[in-house]
């Protein structure tokens, strides 16, 4: 029952997943060239998006969510930059820079600045200083946060780009993948280890004043701020890591008790993490429970299943057997008695 997580496109149509919009200015010179582009990596292939799930090739994956989902990235193995359409960090997304909070637009929602797929208008350190010698107010919060996240997300894209660079034989894949590099590299550099706990610092305080979207994205961002750190070990054994982890299972039961469906979805990934001899501590592992893991799928898809408009797409994505792939009989009927248990503790009708 294992997921990995990506982007989202909200429709729920067959879309093409399209590489040839990495950043604004990296543009298709004619329609050999878009072609060529399309479908790299993910090779154009047809996809369903159900209420923040991306369907694709018998493959569930989470894509970053609006009410249903949201995104990590946990795995060098995806490649969410085959789904990145990067644009300029503008005014409405990162609060106004540079000017008063008081005169700021409306403050930017925790889900979408950790999406990382904004890029930043000025290289990610500078912020990052502004930040820590007292710069205060939500827009210079909202630009380290949308900052480290698009610098979190690039850094896997840039390794995936390096080694499909080496296989690529098609000229605009290649150009594309030299500008995704480049300039990951010019507003990525100077980060360390450090800077980027600053996410996990800023989310958690927006999450104990309530936040609900800032609950998720804790979880989101990672312990010690980002997914594959190498400042100490993402481990159990760091104080850190455990203490991340036990805040971020609690917030994450917390939203879905206020309506962040998307949060059941990452629960039933958080009880998912089998314990492996080669990953000794990893994250998660202590908590690894088949059956609560599957209670936490069902009863997500159950809850999304009852718009009509989402439901014929989650029938065709067949998630729920892949669910139980892996799972006996007994585990799957225990899931299904602790799945309506936990549909009823929401207030929602039984299934």
């Amino acid at each position: 029952m294992k997921r990995c997580f990506c982007p989202k496109n909200p429709s729920l149509k067959p879309v093409n997943i399209d590489m040839g919009k990495y950043f604004d200015n990296e543009r298709v010179k004619n329609r050999r060239d878009e072609n060529a582009k399309k479908g790299f990596l993910m090779k154009s292939r047809k996809v369903f998006i159900v209420g923040g799930l991306l369907i694709a090739a018998g493959a569930v994956t989470m894509a970053h969510w609006e009410g249903d989902a949201l995104p990590v990235n946990r795995s060098k193995k995806i490649a969410p930059v085959a789904n990145l359409n990067l644009q300029p960090l503008s005014a409405s997304a990162s609060g106004a820079l540079g000017r008063d909070d008081k005169n700021a637009s409306q403050p930017a929602s925790a889900k979408v600045l950790v999406n990382g797929l904004k890029m930043p208008i000025r290289p990610v350190w500078q912020g990052v200083v502004d930040y820590r010698q007292g710069k205060k107010g939500r827009s210079i919060q909202e630009e380290v946060i949308a900052g480290l996240s698009f610098c979190a997300s690039t850094e896997l894209n840039r390794e995936a780009a390096v080694a499909e660079k080496s296989r690529t034989g098609v000229t605009a894949q290649t150009a594309a993948l030299d500008s995704m590099v480049k300039t990951q590299s010019e507003m990525c550099a100077r980060l360390s280890d450090a800077d980027y706990e600053l996410r996990s610092e800023i989310l958690g305080n927006w999450a104990r004043d309530g936040d609900l979207d800032a609950m998720v994205a804790f979880y989101t961002a990672g312990p010690l701020g980002r997914w594959g750190a190498t400042t100490g070990p993402q481990t159990l054994e760091n104080p850190g890591v455990k203490e991340w982890q036990t805040q971020a299972v609690s917030w994450l039961n917390v939203a879905a008790q206020q309506g962040q469906i998307g949060a059941l979805l990452l629960l039933s990934d958080v009880y998912d993490n089998k314990p492996v001899t080669e990953r000794p501590g990893a994250v998660f592992s202590d908590l690894y429970d088949p059956v609560r893991s599957y209670a936490y799928a069902h009863a997500w898809h159950y809850l999304v299943g009852r718009d009509e408009s989402k439901r014929q797409a989650l029938l065709k994505s067949d998630f729920l057997n892949r669910a139980e792939s892996g799972i006996s009989k007994e585990q799957r009927d225990l899931g299904r008695v602790e799945s309506q248990k936990i549909i009823e503790s929401l207030g929602e009708i039984k299934p």
